[in-house]
């Protein structure tokens, strides 16, 4: 049950793109096609670039699996820019085109010249997922996209983990999930407490998420 989305689009292409966060799903859903595909590529969406503690892992699965991971912009930071998140928001940002993930997903397969991409959302993390991953079984044909981890929990995760000996990030040390691409109060005193300089490298590019922070110790709950 818990291979048979990998199974089925391995018999479909030989090549595959996967969709690399650097979190606990995508390194599973990484080391998987790895086993199941003869060629894999991968891509890794920043919010800030060369963020060290993103780089450590990225930098380590590369090395592992013998491969280059293609850092493109997150899709969400043309609407941060647009709405002034964080940030005063400029004539030039105001004029920049709102892009989706399907944009870049798009941008990444004309990149590597690769029909098929491997995603790694699960039915249990979220209850709008659950039911198009439901439909169409984990995989997309008419878009070429699957999601192998799609009938996976948390707990199928992490034993794969152990059992594979994979290195989860340094970031778990301090929290329970990735710090995927959220300014918020949690991810931020994580890395103000423990990643100091990829701290202020957000701080450079958007200086008034500090004030996450600020409003938490004004009100007593840091």
């Amino acid at each position: 049950m818990y291979l048979d989305v990998i199974k089925k689009v391995s018999e479909e292409t030989k090549e595959c793109i996967v969709g690399f966060s650097g979190g606990k799903d995508s390194i599973v859903l990484l080391d998987l096609c790895h086993h199941y595909f003869d060629k894999i590529y991968a891509y890794f969406m920043y919010l800030i670039p060369e963020l060290e503690f993103q780089e450590v892992t990225l930098k380590y699965y590369e090395k592992k699996y013998n491969i280059k991971i293609k850092r493109v912009p997150h899709f969400k930071i043309s609407e941060m820019l647009n709405t002034g998140s964080f940030r005063k928001p400029s004539k030039q940002s105001l004029n920049i085109k709102n892009t989706k993930i399907t944009d870049v997903e798009k941008h990444i397969k004309e990149v590597f010249n690769i029909e098929w991409i491997a995603q790694g959302l699960k039915k249990a993390d979220s209850l709008s997922r659950r039911p198009w991953l439901e439909k169409n079984k984990g995989i997309d044909f008419n878009k070429k996209i699957c999601y192998p981890l799609a009938n996976w929990t948390d707990k199928n995760i992490f034993l794969y983990i152990k059992k594979n000996k994979l290195r989860l990030p340094a970031w778990y040390k301090y929290s329970k999930s990735s710090f995927g691409c959220a300014l918020n109060f949690e991810n931020l005193s994580i890395m103000k407490d423990n990643f100091i300089e990829d701290y202020k490298k957000v701080l450079n590019i958007f200086p008034y998420a500090e004030a996450q922070i600020k409003r938490n110790i004004f009100h007593g709950r840091n």
